[in-house]
């Protein structure tokens, strides 16, 4: 028996036979074009069938998980339709006389490269995306191109573990549970289009196997962990039945966690914890609302800056805030101002490459920077606050100056809403991130200046541990469980407690159900995890002392 881990991007537990598809090592060889009109022509062909096969998948999605979590397929036709994406192809077919499958799969590889080498784990789910619509076009050009997934499985009667290269947002949709009980991919990401689908489906998934990919072989017997990422290869009868038992367990467990709705995430001492959920985007609303979490612990406003053709207006963002609080009916919503980077870069600013973009020139660094940004952003969500229970945040702060800064800015912008006679809650609470340990050791003084912490795991033990947690060569030093994350953690805990403020945990240690009782422990009040961790993170709670 060999076992190989990958990440754990969708929980449950699947066993069967191994099945290998997809576009393994699928290239397309340069060849001039006789007539690049034509290959043109052909590429508009393939677009327009392309969009309305996205069309109907669209429709599809809309029945099976409902309007918000469809619109990735909406996002997609946006992206045949995108003037960057469309001009690289034009100019391959036209100045460099590609045939039209070259120009799309070169241009497809290009861009998904740029998404993949990015910091931000959501942006590096978007290659994802690229090669969904790509392979949807090829499709249309190229003769040769693999035949699809559905295809190998038709003459199949029992369910397989589907293996594939890269697992896009359409395959999801497209899994009939009868032939397919889970999906491995050798790339992808947790915060992936299609690793969300997989999740509101529940479709058990590991990605990012990486070379382990090679390993596999077809009609092997796995058993595979969507919950740890771990994948069994030939498993031994003892392997076998520990993970039919947890199986059985797992099924049981989440008609089990459909019962804590509506309760509230109270330790058996009466001490009350509020579970928030994490969101990138209004339609993770949805989400939100379905497991029932107790309001929005950290809201990303660079995803909504990242969809505009240029800088909102303090109208426009005051209107996409106010949205998301009605949606919300009252629960709170934590939304953080702009965190942008030449990693997290917006499609109308031209930032300089930096060489460690994650410790360069961005989140306050930037919007302190651009204080007519900051300003009119922060108006915007002030405006907002009449509409719900609205908490604002600052993100990756490492030093006293720059919060006064920011404070000043705030200052600012009430005061110009009061001259301008618009109403707004002067009370609206604003703290700031946790996410260096600058700001953890100076956590104490920190505290004077603020209403509340959120502490991001993830970036804080990125930095204290120096390990890229996406460079797989390090991500093994990658560890939140760490002595030194934890007793930082501690000790902004301990600053908190002595100022009488708030404190919050976000980030993937949030959702260790192993560090819920340290986190309470450290003052916690509140918990932001991922949409689908609410329930269980509210029964770790009840089960406290």
């Amino acid at each position: 028996m060999k076992k190989i881990r990958g990440i754990g991007a969708s929980r449950g537990i699947a066993i069967g036979k191994l099945v290998i598809t997809g576009e393994q090592g699928y290239t397309v060889e340069y060849t001039e074009a006789e007539d690049s009109r034509k290959e043109l022509e052909r590429f508009e062909d393939a677009r327009k069938k392309a969009e309305k096969d996205l069309d109907q998948v669209y429709l599809e999605a809309v029945r099976r998980v409902g309007k918000e979590s469809s619109m990735i397929f909406q996002l997609h036709i946006m992206m045949l339709q995108d003037q960057d994406f469309y001009e690289a192809i034009r100019d391959s077919i036209i100045k460099r006389h590609s045939k039209a499958e070259y120009a799309v799969w070169k241009v497809a590889q290009q861009f998904a490269a740029v998404f993949s080498s990015m910091e931000d784990e959501y942006m590096r789910g978007r290659a994802a995306d690229v090669a969904d619509i790509s392979r949807r076009l090829l499709r249309y050009l190229d003769p040769h191109f693999p035949k699809d997934f559905e295809e190998s499985l038709q003459d199949r009667e029992e369910p397989c573990i589907l293996a594939v290269e890269n697992v896009v947002p359409s395959m999801i949709m497209q899994l009939d549970s009868k032939k397919v009980s889970a999906i491995v991919s050798r790339e992808g990401s947790r915060s992936s289009h299609s690793a969300i689908l997989a999740r509101i489906l529940g479709i058990p998934a590991v990605v990012a196997v990486g070379p382990s990919f090679s390993v596999f072989k077809q009609e092997e017997n796995v058993v595979l962990d969507g919950s740890t990422g771990w994948i069994f290869l030939e498993p031994d009868e003892e392997t076998l039945c520990r993970f039919r038992r947890q199986r059985d367990s797992f099924l049981l467990h989440l008609e089990q966690l459909q019962e804590l709705r509506g309760t509230k995430a109270i330790t058996k001492s009466n001490r009350y914890v509020e579970i928030y959920a994490s969101i990138t985007r209004p339609g993770d609303m949805e989400e939100v609302l379905e497991n029932d979490g107790d309001g929005v612990g950290l809201y990303r406003t660079e995803y909504y800056f990242m969809n505009t053709k240029d800088f909102p207006t303090e109208e426009e963002q005051y209107h996409h805030y106010a949205s998301l609080l009605q949606e919300l009916n009252g629960k709170p919503a934590v939304i953080r101002t702009l965190d942008v980077g030449t990693d997290r870069q917006l499609p109308y600013m031209n930032m300089m490459e930096e060489d460690n973009p994650s410790m360069g020139f961005r989140a306050m660094r930037f919007s302190l920077d651009m204080p007519h940004i900051l300003v009119t952003q922060m108006k915007a969500l002030l405006r907002a606050s009449s509409h719900g229970d609205l908490r604002v945040l600052l993100p990756m702060i490492t030093t006293v100056q720059e919060v006064k800064q920011a404070k000043e800015y705030w200052r600012q912008a009430k005061e110009a809403l009061r001259r301008e006679g618009v109403p707004f809650d002067e009370n609206t609470p604003l703290g700031i991130m946790i996410e260096t340990p600058a700001a953890a050791l100076t956590a104490a003084a920190l505290a004077k200046e603020v209403d509340y912490f959120s502490i991001g795991t993830s970036d804080l033990t990125q930095f204290v541990t120096a390990a890229d947690r996406n460079n797989p060569k390090v991500a093994y030093l990658y560890d939140f469980h760490h002595p030194a994350v934890l007793k930082l953690i501690s000790m902004v805990g301990d600053a908190a407690k002595e100022a009488g403020i708030g404190l919050n945990i976000s980030g993937e240690a949030a959702g260790d159900i192993t560090l819920t009782e340290f986190f309470l422990q450290c003052g916690a009040s509140s918990l932001t995890v991922a949409p689908h961790a609410v329930l269980e993170l509210r029964r770790t709670v009840q089960q406290l002392d």
